[in-house]
């Protein structure tokens, strides 16, 4: 795992994600369905498993149309565990997470996405797109990312979230 990157991205699907400047000097880290967006990612996180996403099981995106876009562009991914089908994915270093920072406090792919972050010594973390506004986002998921964002405040991480 690299160590030390200096500035990361993450990407959402709310309202402002496509504000996000392109050719910036950064990682952009995006997740699920994103890879079929029109911004560059350098790395894909899913959280749910590619078979739950709910792009899938709403029927807009099949699993082997996904599968196939990942390898096509030898996109990194993260994913609750390694997919043999996906060679570029790797598990969630969950257990190295939990022994760094002390709590198994996740319940979001974002909230996963900043602790990652973290664990690769990011020193400036943008948020786009992420604004927790749907009311399950809002009211289940929104403490955790809060939580992780403050842990990143905490290690003198430069944090800005863009959007509302």
């Amino acid at each position: 795992m690299i160590k030390n990157l200096k500035h990361i991205i993450l990407l959402g699907k709310g309202d402002g994600w496509e504000q996000c400047p392109d050719n910036i000097d950064a990682e952009v880290w995006g997740l699920n369905s994103l890879i079929f967006g029109p911004k560059k990612l350098s790395r894909l996180f899913i959280m749910d498993g590619i078979d739950t996403m709910p792009t899938v099981i709403a029927g807009d995106v099949n699993v082997r149309d996904f599968v196939d876009r990942i390898n096509e562009l030898k996109m990194p991914i993260v994913a609750p565990f390694k997919y043999e089908e996906i060679p570029t994915s790797e598990a969630y270093p969950i257990e190295e997470v939990v022994r760094e920072f002390g709590v198994p406090y996740f319940n979001n792919t974002i909230a996963y996405m900043v602790a990652y972050a973290l664990l690769r010594g990011v020193q400036r973390l943008q948020l786009w797109g992420i604004n927790q506004a749907s009311s399950t986002e809002y009211f289940y998921e929104k403490g955790c990312v809060e939580y992780w964002l403050g842990i990143a405040c905490g290690l003198g991480v430069e944090v800005t979230v863009n959007g509302q």
